[in-house]
């Protein structure tokens, strides 16, 4: 990079080169478990999060002195200095990795290093707690490492001291979004370019210049809701100040009182439904409506503000008698309460149905809502759901003919406001959006979400064959990571919620480890069909495969929860034994948080760690509760079968680029072998977490495959041994025969 001559934008580079520099090389080593990661990235890290002096003697001490011969020296200076936790292994790695910098490059960052400091009072993030995750997970590839944010505040703090204009503004196309522009300083611009073209892991993820990377940045923010959307514009305005932000800060509308307060109540077992009609809403007027707001609120026992249940109160004494009749009708007879569903198996459709109906992407009111709509007038009517006459793997809702049923309900999706953005007016409407929402899916989730309907309600909802998906994509193993030690990298991404009233599909954003205990599968014995739930599933077969090798186990109830999705500690367990090793009984796994790996797992894990198959996060832990995604898994089971992959992998997946470098090859391999598939619309999806069938189902196509080709050697050397035999046999015959002639010769 060429000298500056101006403080301040050099200052503003340095900025630039620690959170591209800590971005396009720590994520992709959060991704990557083929690319060896560069260990001085760890140290950048922490370095810029000291004081200014510490950061002086980090630069004075160490970086000043060493060389490649002499950075073992080093290694507890330098420890000393961090107060890191980091092994005197790892240490030296970093410190390799530095002294093999090139000279301008050593130059550069340990400029950075002494100008460029993080603040260590944390922000107030509170509100907008899901964007700061997924930027922090953006550039650290840890989504609770709040230093994440904090380099993207400081680096826009840096530009807008020396921009002409504004960064940050109103979506030119959603004004409740956001947009991120860096006009006005072409000098700054053309040295911020220069720099992102250098770094191959950016320009590999399609990111080749600043724009690039504030596009990624921009994505990431607007694909959260925009109450969380606008909840970042007020901090970045308060932070940043105007000059920074140039909008209007418009606020999006919420939930209509009466519709969060008449969804509530939906919820409520029925004898609070009958007391919540005959207490509060049979006696409310124009005059008295807030007399009864304690007594709504006591009753409700929902979180609701005191304006909220006057709003919404006020607005119903308003209407007139016959509609408020069909409303108290329907609050009597629609039990939500009943509904117990269980989203798992279709996470992305439940989320965008919560989204439409609730304004919140997690609250399975919304998706309770629907599924109980539709049993409620399944009582009536005979079956609404039935699979798709175009295409058997989606759904057709069926229109009712009750024209009595249809009023009421009408009356009742007139009080849900924030479908009037999707063109909802009445029921018929209501259906036709609902539909749409749920064919919107892949079709492994619509098919979860027919099995639901039949399996709580039989043939009376659903009625249809439940055809299971034709190109059925089989899942893909865990870890993802880096050094042998046990540290090493992983972790999986998500896409994030869709924001306000809009009608795009909400993705879950980058989810933390979760904390609950992983559950031992209790070993069973194992007859021909196991288990009390795989008759009829799809992956009946692989799972008795599995059970009959004594490879799968399963729960205490006689269970395997097939469609659960499995965690690291039970992948490994599952394919250790796959993989024909035995568990190491004297465990001392290094991982920091090797406590909570249970004791059923551990020796597992410690095998799979020994054999190179198994590795832990960056940070070096293990995260055994946490669900694998499908890329994670493929890694996982071509290392344990021991698959060579190729340098250069092509995949024809649309969303190939979502795919991280670190398992592009192995998922390359996976495809041609047959072990994983796309879904029918021609996607991987490698973020998407596995449920315990489909990783049945790799391991089980892994082991045939490992079988039949140790069958075809055997043959082959069988092959090779006979036609050995017959030419030794053919030779002497050939010598026996010049022999004999040669003694004919000398009679």
């Amino acid at each position: 990079m060429k000298k500056f001559h101006n403080k301040q934008l050099q200052n503003i580079i340095c900025s630039i080169i620690a959170i591209v520099m800590i971005f396009g090389v720590i994520a992709t080593v959060a991704y990557a478990e083929v690319v060896a990661p560069d260990a001085f990235q760890k140290v950048v890290l922490q370095v810029i999060s000291l004081t200014e002096e510490q950061r002086t003697d980090f630069v004075d001490d160490v970086l000043d002195k060493i060389s490649t011969s002499n950075y073992k020296d080093y290694v507890d200076d330098a420890k000393a200095i961090l107060g890191l936790s980091m092994s005197d292994s790892d240490m030296e790695k970093a410190l390799a990795s530095y002294a093999n910098y090139p000279n301008t490059y050593k130059s550069d960052l340990k400029n950075l290093i002494k100008v460029f400091g993080l603040r260590t009072k944390p922000y107030n993030t509170a509100s907008f707690k899901d964007i700061e995750k997924r930027i922090n997970y953006g550039i650290t590839g840890n989504s609770d490492d709040s230093r994440g944010f904090k380099l993207f505040v400081e680096i826009f703090k840096a530009i807008r001291t020396f921009n002409m204009s504004p960064v940050f503004y109103d979506g030119s196309d959603d004004v409740y979004k956001i947009d991120i522009k860096v006009e006005g300083n072409n000098t700054l611009k053309n040295e911020i370019d220069a720099l992102i073209s250098s770094i191959e892991s950016l320009k590999s993820r399609g990111i080749e210049d600043f724009n690039g990377f504030t596009d990624y940045i921009e994505n990431e923010i607007n694909t959260n809701s925009y109450a969380q959307i606008y909840a970042l514009k007020a901090f970045l305005k308060d932070e940043l100040g105007t000059s920074a932000y140039e909008g209007t800060l418009p606020e999006p509308s919420e939930i209509d009182p009466l519709q969060k307060v008449i969804l509530s109540v939906l919820g409520l077992p029925q004898q609070s439904r009958k007391s919540f009609v005959e207490n509060v809403l049979v006696k409310l007027t124009p005059s008295n409506y807030t007399e009864y707001v304690y007594t709504a609120k006591r009753i409700l026992g929902a979180t609701i503000s005191d304006a909220e249940m006057k709003a919404a109160l006020k607005v119903y004494a308003g209407y007139a008698a016959d509609y408020r009749a069909q409303i108290e009708g329907m609050i009597l007879g629609f039990d939500l309460s009943a509904v117990k569903i269980d989203t798992t198996g279709y996470a992305d459709l439940a989320a965008e149905i919560n989204l439409e109906v609730t304004g919140d992407a997690s609250d399975v009111t919304g998706t309770k809502f629907v599924v109980g709509m539709l049993n409620y007038l399944s009582t009536f009517t005979g079956p609404m759901v039935f699979d798709g006459a175009a295409d058997s793997y989606k759904v057709d809702f069926n229109v009712p003919n009750n024209n009595t049923m249809k009023r009421h309900l009408d009356g009742l999706i007139k009080l849900i406001k924030s479908l009037e953005d999707r063109g909802v007016t009445d029921f018929e409407s209501f259906l036709a959006v609902a539909e749409d929402i749920v064919n919107d899916n892949d079709n492994i989730q619509i098919y979860n979400f027919k099995k639901q309907l039949h399996d709580l309600y039989g043939n009376s909802v659903y009625s249809g064959t439940l055809p299971y998906p034709s190109a059925a994509p089989t899942p893909v193993p865990t870890p993802t990571p880096t050094s042998t030690s046990g540290g090493g990298s992983g972790g999986s991404g998500g896409s994030g919620g869709s924001g306000g009233g809009s009608a795009s599909t909400p993705t879950p954003p980058p989810t933390p480890t979760p904390t609950s205990e992983v559950v031992e599968p209790s070993p069973s014995e194992v007859p021909a069909a196991p288990f009390n739930d795989i008759a009829g599933h799809w992956a009946e077969q692989f799972i008795a495969k599995l059970a009959a090798r004594n490879i799968v186990s399963g729960y205490p109830d006689g269970s395997v929860k097939p469609d659960a999705e499995i965690t690291r500690a039970e992948m490994a367990v599952i394919t250790v034994k796959a993989a024909g090793l035995e568990p190491v009984e004297n465990v001392s796994l290094k991982f920091d948080d090797a406590d909570q790996i249970p004791a059923w797992a551990a020796g597992y894990v410690q095998a799979g760690v020994e054999a190179g198959i198994i590795a832990g996060y960056e940070d070096n832990t293990f995260r055994p509760s946490r669900n694998i995604t499908r890329e994670e898994m493929v890694v996982l089971a071509i290392k344990a079968y021991g698959y060579e992959v190729s340098e250069n992998p092509e995949l024809s997946f649309v969303d190939a680029s979502e795919i991280g470098d670190w398992s592009k090859a192995f998922v390359a391999k996976a495809v041609e072998l047959g072990f994983v598939v796309g879904y029918p619309d021609n996607t991987f999806k490698p973020k998407k977490n596995v449920t315990r069938a489909e990783a049945f189902t790799v391991l089980v196509k892994g082991i045939e495959a490992k079988e039949a080709a140790a069958a075809e050697e055997v043959v082959a050397e069988e092959a090779a041994e006979t036609g050995e035999a017959a030419d030794t046999a053919e030779a002497t015959e050939e010598t026996s025969a010049e022999s004999g002639s040669e003694e004919a010769s000398q009679d």
